[in-house]
């Protein structure tokens, strides 16, 4: 009695790891992995924040992305924020927001993707023009918007910004579209500052 008790527990533990284990259901069901650097040379790795574990294959990647409608005119910010939005493909933990074929995105991160790309050009007219807001840029891809702010909201995928490209961080801050705006903003306004205080130190010893 004692050993078939036993053994019924452990199929129970087992039963819930497998379930409790990660697989990627757009690409059949296989297992994750670590998102390899291309072996042809090439340096650019599109979602390299997923280097530790990703659903994704890096030889697939530019298949994938060329699928990708792409926005005329995108700004380099505009351009971070598409590519956050593609890399739901190669999230590890895709099965919790890919389900019966449809994606399920955050609306945090549709208005991120909608003010980083509002003056962008898309079907011959401005992003913003084309949609009142990020949810239905989202849902023009036949994506299923989440709001986020809703405390116990269903799964969806946000972007993985609490990833950086070297693995996974150990800080998971919440960011805001107006808040992300703002750091790449302050970004290159201090890039600008160092950039002229270099030159004036560098002109100021040449004419000692």
């Amino acid at each position: 009695f004692f050993f078939f008790f036993f053994f019924a527990q452990s199929n129970v533990v087992i039963a819930q790891t497998s379930e409790e284990e990660n697989y990627c259901n757009f690409f059949e069901n296989r297992a994750p992995a670590p998102l390899q650097f291309p072996s042809n040379g090439e340096v650019a790795l599109n979602c390299s924040w997923y280097h530790e574990d990703a659903c994704c294959r890096s030889e697939e990647l530019p298949s994938i992305m060329s699928t990708q409608l792409p926005l005329a005119g995108a700004e380099f910010s505009c351009q971070i924020a598409l590519t956050r939005f593609q890399c739901w493909i190669c999230s590890p933990e895709q099965k919790q927001f890919y389900i019966r074929e449809q994606v399920t995105v955050c609306q945090s991160l549709c208005d991120y993707v909608y003010h980083a790309c509002g003056t962008a050009a898309i079907y011959d007219q401005l992003v913003s023009d084309a949609y009142n807001n990020g949810t239905q840029f989202c849902q023009d891809r036949k994506m299923l918007v989440v709001d986020d702010s809703d405390i116990g909201h269903a799964a969806c995928y946000d972007g993985d910004f609490h990833l950086v490209s070297q693995g996974r961080s150990q800080f998971n801050p919440q960011f805001s579209p107006e808040d992300k705006n703002l750091s790449a903003g302050t970004i290159a306004y201090v890039t600008v500052i160092v950039g002229i205080f270099v030159l004036s130190v560098f002109f100021g010893i040449c004419s000692k």
